[in-house]
């Protein structure tokens, strides 16, 4: 861009080919003309993967903090120690299979 070149960012599933050589071999060069004139300016592609981290950010607000204790024992009594649990913040309880993740608050 610094160079007043047109960047565009062209963008298909893996499973089309890993890279341009391996989709052109496997789709043929009219797959790699479709992707590429449907391939994102570089700002609205850049606009899109702030739109995109925004919403993950609202959707799992949690997500971006590090884990001060991670327990992996289904008994948390035999797991912790009862004056290891802290007093305040938040502790996040990962579901099993088929239920809901559980949050609480301290």
């Amino acid at each position: 861009m610094a160079a007043g070149c047109s960047v565009r960012v062209a963008q298909w599933n893996p499973k089309l080919g890993l890279g341009l050589d391996d989709l052109i071999a496997a789709h043929g060069a009219e797959k790699w003309h479709q992707i590429r004139d449907a391939a994102l300016s570089f700002e609205a592609w850049q606009r899109r993967r702030i739109e995109g981290a925004m919403l993950q950010r609202l959707r799992f607000p949690l997500s971006h903090y590090q884990p001060s204790l991670q327990v992996s024992e289904p008994d948390l009594s035999k797991a912790i120690a009862l004056d290891a649990i802290p007093q305040s913040g938040i502790v996040a309880l990962p579901p099993g299979k088929g239920t809901q993740a559980q949050d609480i608050r301290l």
